[in-house]
């Protein structure tokens, strides 16, 4: 379904997660919590995922992942760096280009 990967061991290939009812998940919390550490677990509501219990490591890669996701883009990047070349008055010098033979066309 998916890979997830902690710092022990960064090929786990991730199965499907152990799936649990609501009250299965009350009176065994501990034991999901143990299990978390080895593989995600599902808490689901009628049929319906609500809730996953991870690992410390698995949550630091999705929020790192997250992270990543929500970097700047590079065109919000360039237009930072037009801008400062606006204010400092710099001009990127521009060599003229020359067409070249294309030997796929005539």
């Amino acid at each position: 379904m998916y890979k997830l990967s902690n710092s022990r061991d960064h090929d786990r290939q991730m199965v499907m997660p152990r799936t649990w009812n609501i009250a299965e998940a009350r009176s065994h919390f501990s034991e999901i919590v143990r299990r978390a550490s080895e593989e995600p677990q599902l808490i689901v509501s009628r049929t319906q995922p609500v809730a996953a219990i991870v690992s410390t490591a698995d949550l630091a890669e999705l929020n790192e992942h997250r992270r990543q996701r929500q970097s700047t883009t590079l065109a919000a990047r360039l237009a930072e760096i037009r801008v400062i070349c606006e204010q400092e008055d710099y001009q990127l010098p521009v060599v003229r280009r020359r067409d070249r033979r294309n030997p796929l066309t005539r």
